[in-house]
């Protein structure tokens, strides 16, 4: 399934018009909010919690583009599922499925079983990228 282009209306929706207790990780050109995605949307989307990126500047809009292309070509169980995009006039927005339980910090400095399972599959999708993109070059 291919990202979404979302509106801007629409995401404020979905995350109570960026409303400070939904947001989950600030930071200086870009923060994170929780957002949930209703049953009734236009775009057939299912019901969801989401985790809408918004980020802001010339430089940023290099990387929502670069973001955009990859997520949209990669497809593995250990990489976060990109559903959809905006492009508004001052930010830009990438909304994700939300994994809930924390940050990948979280996992790495939590317990060690944990942190284990995330390298490995970490390296599992290392792997898998490698490979697919040495199919791409011979």
């Amino acid at each position: 399934m291919s990202p979404v282009n979302f509106q801007v209306n629409e995401l404020e929706s979905f995350t109570n018009s960026f409303q400070a207790s939904n947001l989950l990780r600030p930071g200086g050109f870009r923060n994170v909010y929780r957002g949930f995605i209703p049953a009734n949307n236009s775009h057939g989307l299912e019901e969801m919690n989401v985790a809408v990126k918004r980020s802001h500047g010339l430089r940023k809009r290099e990387e929502y583009v670069t973001e955009v292309r990859w997520l949209t070509e990669v497809q593995h169980p250990n990489v976060v599922k990109l559903i959809g995009h905006c492009e508004g006039p001052a930010n830009f927005y990438l909304v994700y499925e939300l994994i809930e339980g924390g940050t990948v910090n979280d996992k790495l400095l939590g317990k060690y079983k944990h942190s284990f399972m995330l390298s490995s599959h970490s390296l599992q999708m290392l792997l898998s990228l490698h490979y697919d993109l040495c199919l791409v070059c011979f």
